[in-house]
This record gives C-alpha cells, structure tokens and sequence, in this order.
C-alpha cells in the first residue's frame, strides 16, 4: 500500500522537475510541492537527509506520512482537480455553502507575498504539468465565485421578501447621469400607439395618452429557475391596495419577465426554464381610472379596454381561439443604444412593439394580475441576442411600455397602460432570492 501512495505522490510531485544542479535546493515558494491549503508547508530539506540513511521501508513509510493528506486533497479518482474545505464559507440563500477562492487554492497558485498580483502567472516550459492545468481552473473558479459570491441571503428566508425592495427609485434624469441599478418614470408620450379611424387602413400612430396605471416598484433578482407568480411570493405593502369599484378589476398589474442566462443550446430543442433573472414592475391603477369603473360607459375607451381584459382574460388566455391571446403589448427601448456600436440587425429592433403569444402566462391572484414573459422559451436567435447585450446591461437605460392591444375604432386611441426605465442593471450585484424558501 505504502508503494502505491508513494507513486501517486511521485507521478504529482516528480523528483525530476529541477535539474540536478538545483535538486538540493529548498523547494520554491511558489511550487504546489511547498504548499497546503492551510499554509506553505515547511521545508524539510534536514528531515529528507536524515531519511537518506534509513532503510527502502522507512523511506516509503515517510512518504506515506508526507504526502498522503496532499493526494486526498489534489487529485480525484479519475484524477480531477478536488479542492479540499477550509475555514472560510460564504453562506448563501438555501443553506449552502461556498469555499471561498482562498480556501479552494493553494498559495502557489495565487503566487508569493514578493509576487505582484497586477502581473498575471503565466504558463512555461518550467512548469509541471499540475500547475498549468490549475491555471485553467483558476480562471474558471474565478469566473464562478465573481457569481456564486454576490449571492445575498434573506435575513428569514421562511418570511416573505417585500415587493419592490431591490431596486431604488430616483428621479428622472439624462441617461448618463443615471444612478447605476435604480429605476425612474417615463413619459409616456415618447412612446407612438395607435390611434383611429380605421387604423387597418392607414395604420397611423400617435404618442400615447397618460397612463392608466402608475409604477410603484420594481425588482431585479437572480435565480436559479424561472420565478411564477412571483406576486403571491412577494409581501405587497398594504398602502398599494386601493379601492377600484370593481371586484374583478384588481388595483395592481405586475409584469414579471424571466431573462435567460443560459446559452441557447439548439434551434430543434425547446428550453422553458433555466438560471436567469427575474426583472418585475409593480403597477397601481391610478385613482382617477378607479373612480371610472363606477360606471363603465363613462369610462374612456382605453380605460374599458383594459377593464375587459382584467375581467376576462385570465380565464380565457390559455385558449388558441380567444380574442385575448396575443393582445398583451410590449415595447422596449435602449435610451443611449447609440454608444454601444450595435450592428443594425439588432439595433433596428430597439423600440419596436412586440406582442406576447405562446411565452405568455397571466394569473389572477389577490388584489393583483400577474403576466409572466417567459424569456426561456424564446427562440435561439433570439436568446443569442439577449445574451450578447447583456454585458453591456450595466452601461444600458432601458424604458418599456405595456398596453393591451386596440384593435377597432371604439378601443381608440391606444394608451399604455404601465411604463417604467430601468437603469445601468447590474448583473453582478444583483441580489439572488430562493422563492422557494418562502412561505
């Protein structure tokens, strides 16, 4: 057995690595031979001599002894890298936990105290064959813990988080004085709907009217699946629920789009969840419009339109055949999209109305309707798209708009229901929330 360990131990750490010139030397303080996970192991150069004059035995006993601890830790059966627990943990939202980038890696991976950490290790002739490949999974550990260490944790995750608590509101000012990771209102006449008689024929559009709802919160959070329903996960403050004279007209609209972060994997294959974001708006229907639907034919016509939809639809959307389907509307606009170089491919999209269809999910929950945009399901193109303008999310301002769809002249003009922007979103810092810890 002692034979066995002692030719891991020589297969991972070599004898031969240094000429022999060199080979009496004490180890160097940046090779994987002088160092543990705890601290740099001690030279031993005094220990190998007196080792010398012992017997074959003894010698391969002191190797078991010596390296036995480095193996386990090392080198996996199939001879994966297997980094050992240390001391240091960053505890995350289900109650697991991360080693810290410190804990994973030995010292000689990160260099000594007389290394510069602005100069990048790079690899050389030199090297053993373990250390190159570690630097491969430094690279890729740091890109991991960049991710999985910004994981914020509920202070009770048995307790419902409150509704638009991530993301700060400011005031509304020039895309390049934006506050990174808040959100502001939006005038909603920079926003063209359509407008009748007859807009099947000349197809004209004009700036919306005001807003028949106004947005009170928002949230940005990341996840490890698609978020449903997100209202009936959330703790809605009492002050948002007001009266609106009609039981089936609810005072709060929330828009919950699921972004993907994962790679599109093929056009022939359908991917409904995954790890992503969950970018949610919090509307509250304004007191004027609730005051309307008193009597509803004195309502104004977008203002009835909107009512039907909240009367009818939940409980019809799912049906091919109803006139609900695919009357959800949105419009998204990047705000400063010229400073990013965008080939026109995609930039001739920026603004442009797009109906939900088939990624649509809309829920009537307490004293609110939730439509769910399932980003997962959209097609790779699309996907491939999104994913390649996320990182420049956080220099983006970016304004949506929601209405339901007019369509004959007694639903004219067009209004927007909800609008909001969304500023320089973080990717990075933004907070990861398990919904399914909640009660």
């Amino acid at each position: 057995m002692s034979s066995i360990i002692a030719g891991v131990a020589e297969y991972i750490y070599p004898s031969n690595i240094e000429d022999s010139s060199t080979s009496n030397k004490s180890s160097n303080d940046n090779s994987p031979r002088s160092s543990s996970y705890d601290s740099p192991r001690e030279d031993n150069s005094n220990e190998k001599s007196k080792n010398d004059n012992e017997n074959t035995d003894d010698v391969a006993n002191s190797n078991e002894e010596s390296y036995i601890g480095t193996v386990k830790s090392y080198i996996g059966a199939t001879g994966e890298y297997i980094p050992s627990i240390s001391t240091e943990y960053i505890p995350t939202i289900g109650g697991e936990y991360i080693p810290s980038l410190e804990s994973l890696y030995p010292i000689s991976i990160f260099g000594s105290s007389e290394t510069s950490d602005d100069i990048p290790r790079q690899k050389s002739n030199s090297m053993h064959e373990w250390e190159k490949r570690s630097l491969d999974w430094e690279a890729a550990m740091l890109k991991i813990r960049a991710d999985t260490s910004r994981k914020e944790e509920l202070k009770n995750p048995k307790e419902k988080p409150i509704a638009g608590n991530t993301i700060s509101r400011v005031q509304t000012v020039l895309p390049n004085e934006q506050i990174k990771n808040t959100w502001s209102e939006c005038i909603h006449s920079t926003f063209n709907c359509r407008i009748g008689p007859n807009y099947g024929w000349n197809g004209k559009k004009a700036p919306s009217p005001p807003s028949l709802m106004n947005c009170i919160g928002m949230e940005f959070i990341k996840c490890d699946k698609r978020i449903d329903n997100i209202g009936s996960k959330v703790k809605i403050p009492d002050e948002w629920i007001i009266e609106t004279n009609n039981k089936l007209i609810p005072p709060l609209f929330i828009v919950n789009v699921q972004i993907p972060a994962e790679n599109p994997v093929s056009i022939f294959q359908e991917v409904n969840d995954g790890t992503g974001y969950s970018l949610v708006c919090y509307f509250q229907l304004k007191q004027e419009i609730a005051e309307s639907y008193k009597d509803l034919t004195t309502a104004t016509p977008a203002a009835r339109l909107f009512a039907d939809y909240c009367m009818n639809a939940p409980e019809l959307i799912n049906d091919n055949r109803s006139e609900y389907k695919g009357k959800f509307k949105i419009c998204v606009r990047c705000e400063n999209i010229e400073e990013f170089g965008l080939p026109s491919f995609i930039s001739q999209w920026n603004s442009k109305p797009a109906l939900i269809k088939q990624t649509g999910s809309l829920i009537r929950g307490s004293n609110y309707i939730e439509m769910d945009i399932n980003g997962h399901k959209f097609n790779s193109i699309a996907k491939g798209a999104l994913l390649s303008l996320m990182p420049s999310f956080d220099r983006m301002v970016i304004s949506a708009s929601f209405c339901i769809e007019s369509r004959k002249d007694d639903e004219m003009p067009e209004t927007i229901f909800g609008l909001a922007t969304w500023n320089k979103p973080d990717l990075i810092q933004t907070p990861y929330l398990d919904m399914s810890q909640t009660s």
